[in-house]
């Protein structure tokens, strides 16, 4: 029995250049709550941007936020993964030395700045973030967990740069078609996930989770039932038994209680 729905947003519940959560989605995790099953919205967004997409339904919902840094339950962090502030700096200086990049600091609770431009700022307040700007990166004082940036020529092309400069154990991946995030070894959507599994007692085959990029990942791996969009990387539909076009889709037919049989 399915207990735990999970999908990624950006190339998978939300899809194209859609930022908005569908009706029927809502509609769907209404569902869900009434037959027991939880769902879970897992991403590199942070919680407040997350709280405003589901705005209809986030207080029946799980959140695995900033990549899986942070973890939201009942408007309660159950969970963060706190990097030292010398090595998330580290990272902010090099990136923000590239024309190219806007960076994002981020914690559990808003997203520190330091932007180039103000259309940085109003795109991120626009996509329903908290955003606090500092004038220098030093003034930062309260733990972050996540360092992200903005490459407005968008980076698919551009992983490979960051990696050869980046250092291990600091992971570069893509985070939607302009961004691009840090990833730690143990700061990932499937530490979030497992977070999930942990605090409500599942077992790995009642849980689905639906993604499209890399840092999906181990999200997937996570997961008795890992599905991949057919939009996604090629990479991530090798690792998947099943492949969707859409997620409503798809969850309509676990709560119709026919997924399997397809």
């Amino acid at each position: 029995m399915i207990k735990l729905i999970a999908s990624d947003l950006d190339g998978t519940l939300l899809y194209g250049r859609n930022n908005t959560v569908s009706d029927e989605m809502f509609e769907m995790i209404r569902e869900m709550k009434k037959r027991g099953i939880i769902f879970a919205a897992a991403s590199g967004r942070q919680y407040h941007n997350l709280k405003k997409l589901f705005a209809p339904v986030w207080q029946d919902m799980a959140f695995i936020c900033e990549n899986g840094a942070a973890v939201f339950y009942k408007d309660r962090i159950i969970a963060e993964q706190i990097v030292p502030m010398e090595e998330l700096l580290e990272i902010v200086y090099m990136v923000e030395a590239d024309e190219r990049t806007e960076v994002a600091l981020s914690s559990s609770t808003t997203t520190y700045v330091r932007p180039k431009t103000r259309e940085y700022v109003d795109l991120l307040v626009n996509i329903g973030n908290n955003v606090t700007e500092v004038k220098e990166w030093t003034d930062v004082t309260e733990p972050c967990v996540k360092v992200a940036w903005y490459e407005k020529a968008g980076v698919e092309d551009r992983v490979d740069y960051w990696s050869k400069k980046i250092k291990p154990p600091a992971k570069v991946v893509t985070s939607g078609a302009e961004w691009l995030d840090i990833l730690y070894p143990n700061t990932h959507k499937g530490m979030g996930m497992q977070v999930l599994l942990e605090h409500f007692h599942l077992k790995k085959e009642e849980v689905v989770a639906f993604g499209d990029n890399i840092n999906d990942a181990e999200m997937l791996e996570a997961v008795g039932y890992p599905i991949a969009m057919r939009s996604g990387k090629d990479a991530i539909k090798e690792m998947c038994q099943y492949h969707t076009d859409r997620v409503e889709d798809t969850v309509r037919m676990i709560l119709d209680g026919n997924f399997l049989e397809k």
